[in-house]
């Protein structure tokens, strides 16, 4: 439960952060009195479209130490 709820944390600081507030709002706006069922895929989605992926959340993937020169966003883990 902690891996989602870090992926929420982390797509919702990530729009206000990259100057996305506004757009997250909007479509936060939309599905307002939609029940959670519905609001999930819209926020999966905006998650998605603001480089997110949940599957980089997964304790597997934070677990792996390998380092690739090629790839930046493992010292975000720490």
């Amino acid at each position: 439960m902690a891996d989602v709820m870090n992926y929420i944390a982390d797509a919702v600081a990530g729009a206000i952060q990259y100057g996305q507030r506004q757009k997250m709002c909007d479509i936060f706006m939309s599905v307002a009195t939609s029940t959670p069922q519905q609001q999930l895929p819209v926020f999966d989605q905006f998650a998605i479209q603001s480089d997110g992926d949940i599957g980089s959340y997964k304790r597997d993937v934070l677990r792996n130490t390998a380092y690739d020169i090629n790839k930046n966003m493992r010292q975000w883990s720490w």
